[in-house]
């Protein structure tokens, strides 16, 4: 994946119109759905080590609803930030279990056309802080009636 594919993924994954085969189209099949509320891909792209869909149950007998996405990433892939902190503000850090681990930044995603949100960017800490390099991007959405 690349910086490009991540700005693309950011723009469309809050849509009302980008679901579950659309995330399974982009990363892989679907390995396994035996926990509930989680369908864990195949990463067909080699840059993807692991990625899974969360599920959330909605009134019978609807769909489930595609709340959120975990993507991480073989070899980091380098971000700027920039881009995204005149778009969606400045980033919040997040606490860490331990120092040595990569950074974790939220952005709110506000509502606009399609769902409300937020992702997190796992970023590396030794990289220049305007060329971040991502780990893993973690995408949550939510209905806006909840």
């Amino acid at each position: 994946m690349t910086e490009d594919s991540i700005r693309q993924l950011l723009a469309t994954f809050y849509s009302p119109d980008f679901g579950l085969q659309n995330a399974i189209d982009l990363v892989g099949p679907v390995a396994d759905r035996s926990r509930k509320g989680f369908c864990v891909l195949a990463p067909q792209d080699s840059s993807i080590t692991y990625s899974h869909l969360e599920l959330l149950d909605g009134p019978p007998p609807g769909e489930p609803f595609f709340s959120g996405w975990v993507l991480r990433f073989r070899d980091p892939v380098p971000i700027d930030l920039a881009p995204l902190e005149s778009r969606y503000g400045r980033p919040r850090e997040m606490p860490r279990l331990h120092p040595d681990q990569p950074v974790p930044l939220q952005f709110l995603v506000p509502a606009g056309a399609g769902f409300e949100g937020a992702f997190i960017l796992n970023v590396e800490q030794q990289a220049p802080a305007s060329q971040r390099l991502l780990s893993q991007l973690v995408l949550q959405r939510y209905p806006r009636n909840r």
